[in-house]
């Protein structure tokens, strides 16, 4: 069934779903290949990203080539809505609470950044902060959830064609552009001095705290062995490093994906040099809570498993995607105060979905990349994935974004999330009404309809 998005929103009131619930798993569908925006047919979705305050981001394709940016509740921008030839954009697109946005697509055959207040930077364009010579490349679009964009550069110091000679993570705030690590930099570890590797030694994964307050990268130092040069370093200290004990009978040898909070709190992943079958691991604040061996939620994270992703909110809530021969690809969320007694499967590949309007089917896939971030997200209020599906009754398969509602919420009439059931939350049924609207389905059917309108009224008053 072909869906027409008209405002496809993302509430804030949330029901329980889970794996283990009995017949299909109720599923939220935010855009789905086959739906229809701005009059054009959805035929590609990249990752997905979301704040704490339930603000999601992903970008996709349509059937005319065109890219879209969608941010919350709809597309905030096309590609084609700009004057200079835009085309393409890498999978990660970040976004803010507010609904801010940041993406890299191609301008004029040049790799660029683009907020939601313009384009700030394109390949071949002079560096930024005193950074030497030429932008040769951008990647890794990020925002945090106040705002606040970054990104990976490369540069060369002398020719704007030329190959990239280091990189640079830069920042911006809205009015300037500054360099925040680069190649080259100085950082101290265990009371020694270290220098950030040129050329690549700025590696592409790290990550910002929700209000800009910490900063956590992998930087590779120079002239170090192989064996000893990747480093953690949290706002330009080290922290940890290759080679190093981990304090739990092995040695760190790989770092993957970084999560970091305002507090100081931090998650990584990676691989240890110890025993193939236990390698894998997330750690928070440098101590294994969770490692490749362990079983989690009755599902054995068995030899050969692999990380597929990460998300943490501040209150300590962690979803985290794994991938295995054995037993497919499962999503689990738990806390990170006991992450392997808490974690709960909340859907992998096998499992037979509700889509409300789009009927049912099976996770054929979790489109989540071990090497680009997005794919995986969680808010305050939702698990939200990457799915690929197969339907029921034949037909070819097709991507998803999904939201999967944590539980704890008892107030899905409270449609904008406010903590109140009032005039608002009436408006928005009403504006939605007639069509398959997740944000205003209250009864969950598949249709906005009076039996949700009911549903508001009969709650109206502050949420319990």
């Amino acid at each position: 069934m072909q869906r027409i998005i008209v405002r496809a929103a993302v509430p804030a009131a949330f029901l329980v779903a889970s794996a283990a619930t009995a017949g299909p798993v109720p599923v939220e569908v935010v855009l789905a290949e086959g739906d229809v925006v701005d009059g054009r047919v959805v035929t590609g979705l990249n990752g997905v990203g979301a704040t704490p305050a339930d603000t999601i981001g992903f970008n996709g394709t349509l059937a005319d080539g065109d890219r879209f940016v969608w941010v919350g509740t709809g597309p905030a921008v096309f590609n084609s809505d700009f004057v200079e030839d835009v085309t393409g954009a890498e999978a990660p697109t970040g976004v803010s609470d507010a609904g801010n946005w940041i993406y890299s697509p191609s301008v004029d055959g040049n790799d660029s950044v683009i907020l939601d207040d313009g384009l700030i930077v394109s390949e071949t364009q002079p560096s930024f902060d005193g950074v030497p010579g030429f932008i040769t490349f951008n990647s890794r679009p990020f925002m945090t959830a106040g705002g606040v964009g970054y990104w990976i550069s490369g540069y060369n110091e002398t020719d704007p064609d030329g190959p990239t000679q280091g990189r640079v993570l830069y920042r911006y705030d809205g009015s300037a552009v500054t360099a925040v690590t680069v190649a080259g930099d100085s950082f101290g570890y265990q009371g020694g001095t270290f220098t950030i590797d040129v050329g690549s030694g700025i590696d592409f994964d790290f990550d910002v705290s929700p209000g800009d307050v910490n900063r956590i990268q992998l930087v590779d130092a120079a002239g170090e062995s192989p064996a000893g040069d990747n480093v953690v370093i949290i706002n330009g200290e080290g922290v940890h490093r290759e080679g190093d004990p981990t304090g739990d009978g092995d040695n760190w040898d790989n770092f993957d994906r970084f999560r970091i909070l305002d507090d100081g709190t931090y998650v990584m992943t990676g691989d240890t040099d110890g025993d193939p079958s236990s390698d894998e691991f997330i750690a928070v604040d440098g101590s294994i809570v969770l490692r490749e061996g362990m079983t989690v939620d009755g599902v054995t994270l068995t030899s050969g498993v692999t990380l597929r992703g990460i998300d943490l909110l501040p209150d300590g809530t962690l979803v985290h995607g794994w991938g295995s021969t054995s037993f497919g690809e499962a999503v689990f969320v738990g806390d990170i105060g006991d992450l392997a007694g808490t974690s709960v499967r909340v859907i992998g590949t096998g499992d037979v979905v509700d889509l409300g309007a789009l009927g049912t089917g099976t996770v054929d896939d979790l489109e989540a990349s071990t090497v680009l971030p997005g794919g995986i997200a969680v808010s305050g209020a939702a698990v939200y994935v990457n799915l690929d599906i197969t339907p029921d009754g034949g037909g070819g398969n097709f991507e998803i974004i999904a939201r999967l509602p944590l539980a704890g919420d008892s107030c899905p009439e409270d449609v904008d999330g406010n903590g109140t059931v009032d005039f608002d939350d009436v408006l928005a049924v009403l504006n939605a009404f007639g069509t398959g609207d997740p944000g205003a389905d209250v009864d969950g059917n598949g249709t906005v309809e009076f039996a949700d309108l009911l549903a508001v009224l009969n709650a109206f008053g502050p949420c319990p």
